[in-house]
């Protein structure tokens, strides 16, 4: 009986498993690199003055920009903090808002969301996914 793979089985095997090895680091390493994100520390240490790029270099691109004319620019981020592991469920929404004249901080504000607790214990039916 003719052998019609080029390279043998256990080098097909070995080979393999070096590839599935390499694969698996490279996603752990990418998952450790932390990505520019606004987060209540990053927002505590926005200044009045400072320029935006250094906010931006900080807290990553923002979610929105709203023009206000005259070059005066409102930049929202958001930040969602999950307690409950449900999916697109977050408990808390932080939203972050940096107002911008002129390319500089020119002031700051901060709103926080917080779903209700009632609609996660009192559903329908708890165990069913919504139509």
């Amino acid at each position: 009986m003719r052998n019609y793979l080029p390279i043998p089985a256990k080098d097909l095997f070995a080979r393999s498993l070096h590839w599935l090895g390499l694969i698996t680091i490279l996603i752990l390493v990418t998952g450790c690199f932390n990505r520019a994100a606004m987060s209540r520390d990053v927002y505590d240490s926005i200044q009045v003055g400072m320029p935006i790029a250094d906010v931006q270099s900080w807290a990553g691109e923002p979610r929105d920009i709203r023009s206000k004319g005259n070059e005066h620019e409102e930049y929202e981020y958001s930040e969602r903090i999950k307690i409950i592991p449900q999916p697109d469920h977050f408990s808390i929404e932080n939203i972050y808002y940096i107002e911008v004249v002129h390319g500089i901080v020119a002031g700051k504000r901060m709103t926080t969301t917080r779903t209700p607790a009632y609609n996660i214990l009192y559903q329908t039916q708890p165990n069913f996914a919504a139509p």
